[in-house]
């Protein structure tokens, strides 16, 4: 049952502070929903989600889409706290439009994807994520915590090898793309009808191309409809822009298609889903179509894990090897699984204890645990947490009082994170990276090189996803007085 005292709190006279200016009229943007209205799909739906975010606090909201102009706004978190938050991309595009904000002070960052009355978001404080889901009525959505179990376990894995035939194919694309120079591989004259890149990309930055497709189980697990898991996936494209914009590498990953494969990963791992899928001729057809830097295929495995990717062995990213499986129960937890992914097609790899063989030279590109720093015990609203937030290359602590959940972050020994609870500051100067972990700078190296798989480094118009222009239009006011709303007094 939803939480009557949650949703009376909803309606309680405020205003949200939306850059200079005030936005109060409330009731006219959002109306809570009683589940007693909802259709019998709606209801089944909500329960499914529920039971998969093991949720203990939850609320069904309906709102109107309406003008977003502000570059920062109020949102009131579970524990009391009022938190400016600043925007850090807004994209429209012909198909759905993406936003993302966050506040490096008190470590809380939002993405928000909408699709006509489709919606998906994430919301992350330091030691919980929050799920924005559609429940299939029109323009009625469901906002749940998630229980951090519900995570898949990911362990250390031995690494996947692309098989010789990958690197064959690389060869004769190269070998054909010579032969016809005025073949068309420029990436604005090559893509998806799909209408993923409309707005103009974040000025100067390396601009990577992606392709995902998602199998039927996937879909279903998902959602049960296209329109559903394509917001997931978008969501989870926002994240990993979140990430590099958090952590100020200049990259924006571009959805560039998106699509469904009658691939069929029943009774396979998620290794054996890698191999399955990137061996088909038309997965690498259609990547060179649409000139895709990376491709990744969403899947619903048996075991454990969240990811597979072909392994790089070297600092220097390999087109053949640009290839990945994700877990869809990851992709629906919150788990910014696509963006570690994506480090792994940059020759990014774990951090150094959760490296498996075979050994890679990897330097200084591996991801920050977080467990050994000198700080790492935090004081958080009166009880003590071990900081153990890793991120994004790393794999979690051991130890069962950290947290399991992922930091927007790449590894950076020059990046010092402060926290901060009820305005005072319980943590600072908390470095993420040391001279073994330093994702920033390996991405930074290997960005040109991955956006040159498919086309010129850092060509292509992009989605926008790096900050946009006042001109890219709209997206949801009402949506950020609802999440205000409906985090204060959870």
């Amino acid at each position: 049952m939803v939480n009557v005292k949650f949703l009376n709190l909803l309606f309680v006279a405020g205003c949200i502070f939306l850059s200079n200016h005030a936005y109060a009229e409330t009731e006219k943007l959002f109306a809570s929903v009683d589940e007693k209205v909802l259709s019998t799909g709606a209801a089944k739906k909500v329960a499914e989600i529920k039971a998969r975010n093991k949720s203990k606090t939850s609320g069904l909201f309906k709102f109107k889409i309406s003008v977003l102009e502000a570059k920062s706004f109020v949102l009131n978190l579970p524990d009391g706290r009022t938190v400016t938050m600043k925007r850090k991309f807004l994209t429209k595009n012909p198909t759905h439009l993406s936003y993302a904000a966050s506040s490096e002070e008190e470590q809380v960052h939002l993405t928000l994807v909408t699709s006509g009355t489709t919606v998906s978001g994430t919301v992350y404080t330091q030691f919980s994520v929050h799920s924005i889901d559609s429940v299939g009525d029109d323009g009625i959505y469901l906002i749940s915590a998630i229980d951090p179990s519900t995570v898949p376990k990911s362990e250390p894995r031995e690494r996947v090898m692309a098989p010789p035939i990958m690197k064959q194919r690389e060869k004769e694309y190269q070998e054909e793309k010579k032969k016809n120079q005025d073949r068309s591989t420029d990436k604005s004259q090559s893509l998806s009808p799909i209408g993923q890149n409309v707005s103009a990309a974040a000025a100067g930055a390396i601009n990577v191309d992606l392709m995902v497709q998602y199998t039927s189980s996937a879909r279903s697990y998902g959602g049960g409809n296209d329109v559903t898991i394509a917001s997931d996936i978008r969501n989870a494209v926002a994240q990993a822009n979140l990430s590099f914009s958090n952590s100020g590498i200049n990259v924006q990953l571009n959805l560039v298609d998106l699509g469904f494969t009658p691939f069929n990963e029943s009774g396979k791992n998620l290794e054996q889903s890698l191999q399955g899928w990137a061996n088909r001729p038309e997965v690498g057809l259609r990547r060179n179509q649409v000139a895709a830097d990376a491709v990744m295929v969403i899947v619903s495995p048996v075991g454990t894990g969240c990811g597979d990717t072909y392994t790089n062995l070297t600092l220097q990213p390999q087109p053949g090897n640009a290839y990945s499986t994700i877990n869809i129960a990851c992709l629906k937890s919150g788990d910014p699984i696509l963006a570690h992914e994506l480090g792994h097609v940059f020759a990014a790899d774990h951090n150094i204890g959760a490296s498996q063989a075979p050994v890679i030279a990897s330097g200084s590109a591996h991801g920050w645990p977080g467990t050994n720093d000198t700080n790492a015990t935090k004081v958080y609203n009166g009880s003590t947490w071990y900081a153990c937030q890793h991120t994004m290359m790393a794999y979690p602590s051991t130890n069962p009082a950290c947290t399991t959940q992922r930091m927007l972050y790449w590894s950076n020994p020059a990046k010092a994170i402060s926290w901060y609870y009820n305005g005072t500051s319980v943590q600072s100067n908390w470095y993420i990276g040391s001279s073994t972990a330093n994702n920033f700078a390996h991405v930074t190296f290997a960005a040109p090189t991955v956006s040159a798989f498919r086309g010129p480094a850092g060509g292509g118009p992009g989605s926008g996803a790096g900050g946009g222009s006042g001109s890219e239009g709209a997206a949801t006011q009402s949506i950020f007085t609802m999440i205000s709303r409906l985090l204060d007094g959870w």
